[in-house]
């Protein structure tokens, strides 16, 4: 299965929808009000919902005598490239950050935006946030040591510190928590598994 990665129609909708939202306003109604037009548009037009995000790698930056360092490239406008690294545990330098700390990268930055996003949009204050990802995995996998130890990480965990303002009913920080949980992307794709579709394009 390829994916088509023309979403300019897509696009060119939605921001014609978040056009319409009131610049005047301040950071959290601007949330709430962008959503809303938002979930409206993509009731009437459910096409428009489909979102492809993108990472690619660099390999002009990372000559094939290098095998210890990579760049990637997130998304595809003009952005800077992240260089990357791998961990010592597969025998590489774990100077840069490594594939296995860029996933829990995106899992801490989806779980700490969803619950920002949810509390403005529930009108919550926050005052303290911060989130903590920590991923374990059995080497002897991907090392050919051990052909019944799974490659993959087999176990995550994500600790979430959240104050929010004195007064604030607990209810409410028990619902974020919900639909933290609920809303994450990344976490509900760790959680329940994606197809990948691995395929070689052979360069002449």
């Amino acid at each position: 299965m390829t994916i088509n990665l023309d979403t300019t129609s897509a696009d060119a909708a939605r921001q014609r929808v978040l056009d319409t939202v009131p610049s005047d306003l301040d950071a959290v109604r601007q949330v709430r009000t962008r959503q809303g037009y938002l979930r409206a548009h993509y009731a009437r037009s459910p096409e428009d919902a489909w979102v492809i995000d993108t990472a690619s790698s660099e390999m002009a930056s990372a000559p094939s005598q290098d095998p210890q360092h990579a760049r990637i490239k997130l998304g595809r406008n003009d952005r800077q490239g992240v260089d990357i690294g791998v961990h010592k545990a597969v025998g590489g330098l774990c100077d840069l950050p490594n594939p296995g700390e860029i996933l829990c990268g995106a899992l801490a930055a989806c779980t700490d935006s969803t619950i920002r996003m949810a509390a403005a949009a529930v009108n919550v204050p926050i005052e303290e946030l911060s989130v903590h990802v920590a991923a374990k995995v059995d080497t002897r996998g991907t090392l050919f040591v051990s052909p019944d130890t799974p490659v993959g990480f087999q176990q995550m965990s994500v600790r979430i510190k959240l104050r929010l303002a004195e007064g604030t009913e607990p209810r409410l920080r028990d619902k974020l928590l919900s639909l933290a949980r609920h809303c994450c992307i990344v976490m509900q794709t760790l959680r329940h598994g994606v197809p990948v579709d691995a395929r070689l394009e052979a360069l002449d």
